[in-house]
């Protein structure tokens, strides 16, 4: 098996530029819900204690934990959004990492030169859907394999960016390979892999865009509930 160190380091090198926009998001998240959280705990313990000091502290007890573990979740995907956000729309990486796969499948930029000239390199560019697959998950796997030889929060926070971008462009390649297969009868890896770079960087960041307002509101909205029904029930389950 080869040695892949030294392309999952060349990832992390090219998200390297995105770890201060994928920071920034995370500590504007936090900064939210921390505003988010004061008013929502002040209010459900104000409904919830109705006089009693216990249910007041029960309630804040609640509330604080419940914002504790949504703040982390949605600091952790503002940021690996956001951060692949930028990565997309300034910097080109959707198309910087298409490649890098398509590279481990046999594809490289030499590729597109000469090997379609007659039957026989059509034949051997032409994969049934089930090798072709089986290829590229084995590239992808094999990459998400490798641990980062540097630690800390910047090198977490690129490792997770990388992850973030790989798995979304196995996802697309994939229902790319499963088009071809239906239209061609097999998957012409050199096909595929110019039609997706061709507007993959576009394609993701629509598709992160739409996400990312969705997951917030969401996310932020249950805890909201969560406060509510504290404040609600508590004074039924506690005695004053």
């Amino acid at each position: 098996m080869p040695d892949l160190g030294p392309v999952f380091g060349a990832l992390l090198d090219a998200f390297g530029p995105v770890i201060g926009a994928a920071l920034k998001a995370l500590l504007k998240t936090v900064f939210g819900m921390v505003l988010l959280g004061a008013v929502v705990t002040g209010t459900t313990v104000y409904f919830a204690a109705q006089g009693s000091w216990l249910r007041g502290l029960i309630a804040a007890a609640l509330s604080l934990v419940a914002l504790g573990v949504v703040t982390g979740i949605l600091a952790v995907k503002n940021a690996i959004m956001r951060g692949l956000l930028h990565g997309l729309q300034k910097l080109q990486l959707g198309t910087r990492v298409l490649k890098l796969v398509f590279n481990q499948l046999g594809v490289t930029e030499e590729s597109t030169q000469g090997e379609r000239a007659g039957s026989v390199g059509r034949v051997v560019e032409k994969l049934p859907l089930r090798d072709a697959e089986a290829r590229l998950s084995g590239a992808v796997n094999g990459l998400l394999a490798e641990r980062a030889a540097k630690t800390g929060l910047r090198a977490w926070l690129a490792r997770k960016l990388v992850e973030s971008a790989l798995q979304r462009i196995e996802r697309i390649t994939l229902a790319k390979f499963r088009s071809e297969d239906a239209k061609t009868g097999g998957v012409d890896l050199l096909v595929v892999r110019d039609e997706l770079a061709a507007g993959i960087d576009g394609t993701l960041a629509s598709t992160i865009s739409g996400q990312l307002n969705k997951v917030n509101i969401l996310v932020a909205g249950l805890y909201v509930v969560f406060a509510v029904v504290i404040a609600a029930v508590l004074p039924r389950l506690v005695p004053g």
